[in-house]
């Protein structure tokens, strides 16, 4: 069973979710012949308090 984990920044919409879920899923079903209903997908939404690049706080970036 597929176990798919996204990690994004947390500013897409549910309707973009919806819509990465479906091609994410659909690709393991095109391409690999897997059931749908087996592909798992997590979102981890990455407030911008919980992610720092080049040493700063994303959200001390802005």
């Amino acid at each position: 069973m597929p176990v798919i984990h996204i990690n994004h920044r947390a500013e897409l919409t549910k309707e973009q979710k919806r819509a990465l879920s479906k091609g994410v899923t659909d690709v393991f079903v095109n391409l690999l012949g897997k059931d749908p209903e087996l592909v798992e997908i997590f979102w981890h939404d990455i407030e911008d308090h919980n992610f720092a690049k080049g040493g700063k706080l994303l959200e001390d970036r802005k």
